[in-house]
């Protein structure tokens, strides 16, 4: 209840501000998600599926502000370059809304963070059908590790992509994310399919992902808050309303 009340609150406190800047340079929109489980660099923290719901704003087409996430992207829209610079809260508490009788375990012990950081892609091919990119994330309130990586993707049918990652993650994120066992290195691996449907009832969006992470190093799969359970597949609906 104390969510769906902050969310309200956020709603009316985000159209109040987006009036005094005019419908030209602000807009909203309205999302939808559902995920299988929640998943930190490929380590399940939440093993239960959960919802959430929320708005979010664009300021100038350029910065966004989505949930606990700021973006800034300086290109525009269907470019070949893609540039991100994010920061956004974390914390491995119960999701917004729970959608079975999951409780809090040993997973749910990390204390908050703030990833910050950049992603980079480039996009080639007829009509950006293959993509290459990278991501660069630091801590800033909790340690002092990074997480480096690289990433491909490729158009295999209309609005489908299929993707593949591989991160490299310093000592301090390692234990972060996996737990104190674990070592630098190899972080995890992960592919998937995506498919993006434009036409949605109401004039919305739809995106849907599958996806499997594999923990790389036997240390980390082994380390507190995994325990063991370095596979995991993820599947996540995302549907979005432009508001105005």
């Amino acid at each position: 209840m104390n969510n769906i009340k902050n969310i309200c609150f956020l709603v009316i406190s985000l159209l109040s501000i987006s009036s005094s800047y005019g419908a030209s340079k602000v807009s909203m929109s309205f999302a939808l998600g559902y995920q299988n489980q929640s998943l930190i660099e490929g380590a399940s923290y939440w093993s239960g599926p959960s919802a959430f719901v929320g708005p979010s704003l664009t300021f100038f087409e350029k910065l966004h502000l989505r949930g606990p996430s700021l973006v800034f992207e300086p290109f525009a829209r269907g470019s070949s370059h893609s540039l991100s610079i994010y920061t956004r809260y974390f914390n491995d508490e119960d999701p917004m809304i729970e959608l079975d009788d999951t409780e809090r375990t040993y997973r749910n012990e990390r204390s908050d963070s703030l990833p910050t950081g950049f992603t980079y892609r480039y996009s080639f091919g007829d009509r950006g059908r293959f993509s290459i990119g990278t991501r660069v994330q630091t801590e800033l309130i909790d340690y002092t590790g990074q997480v480096y990586e690289i990433n491909a993707s490729m158009r295999i049918l209309p609005f489908t992509r299929l993707s593949l990652k591989q991160t490299y993650v310093t000592n301090d994120s390692a234990k972060y994310f996996y737990g104190n066992e674990s070592a630098s290195g190899a972080g995890f691996s992960r592919y998937g399919l995506s498919i993006f449907i434009p036409f949605f009832p109401f004039g919305g969006k739809m995106r849907i992902a599958i996806d499997q992470s594999i923990i790389n190093q036997g240390i980390s799969r082994h380390a507190y808050y995994v325990r063991g359970d370095y596979k995991n597949s993820q599947a996540v609906v995302n549907i979005f309303w432009r508001l105005f």
